[in-house]
């Protein structure tokens, strides 16, 4: 028998879910993203697929973070387990994508813990820590320095809203402008991550190529 806090908890989660499942929002975000995907990758199906899936997720908790400002352990763990089970799709091993989560789970932990104790106050949701290692799974570990810089760009522009809801005294949805949900920007961050971590190789490649 479930302890009543427990179930209190599942039900704040899956009320949100049940309600962005079939979101217009969530839909049209995931049919430009298949476009897109299939733009990308040349019209290869199994990516495609794999993308759109990926997309379809990342649409959803970015919509129900912006919300309700949580991002529900049943999405990220779904996506934390098909990132590893779709790892081959995306030229991975089933071992390079729980390595990525990992090490992913790792760096935002370590990056919150120092922050944390420069600045005395909490950095980092508990939602975005896991849905950082669900990420890193989809990307492994050699796209995790892509994933870096995607979400430093995506969160300069989150904080840019920020400012200017709070300048106009407005509230994101129904979160507070104080309490500004930064899943949208990792959920787009890892798209970006997912699409162009090949491309950030090549340019860091060439840079580090002598010309001859």
């Amino acid at each position: 028998m479930k302890h009543p806090a427990e179930e209190e908890g599942l039900k704040a989660e899956f009320r949100p879910i049940a309600t962005a499942v079939g979101a217009p929002l969530v839909l049209t975000l995931t049919g430009l993203a298949a476009i897109w995907a299939g733009y990308h990758t040349g019209q290869n199906p199994p990516l495609v697929f794999g993308l759109t899936l990926f997309a379809y997720l990342l649409a959803l908790l970015a919509v129900i973070d912006a919300r309700h400002g949580i991002l529900p352990h049943l999405l990220t763990g779904t996506l934390a387990g098909l990132g590893i089970l779709l790892a081959p799709t995306f030229g991975h091993t089933h071992l390079n994508a729980l390595n990525g989560g990992l090490l992913a789970l790792t760096g935002i932990g370590f990056c919150a813990f120092v922050t944390e104790r420069l600045t005395g106050k909490q950095a980092v949701g508990g939602g975005d820590f896991w849905l950082v290692a669900a990420l890193g799974t989809w990307l492994g570990a050699g796209g995790l320095p892509m994933l870096l810089v995607a979400t430093a760009v995506t969160g300069i522009v989150s904080v840019l809203i920020r400012r200017w809801l709070s300048q106009n005294m407005l509230t994101y949805a129904n979160v507070p402008t104080q309490s500004f949900p930064f899943g949208p920007a990792l959920c787009a961050a890892g798209w970006l991550a997912m699409l162009y971590a090949p491309a950030y190789w090549q340019g860091i490649e060439m840079l580090v190529t002598p010309v001859s």
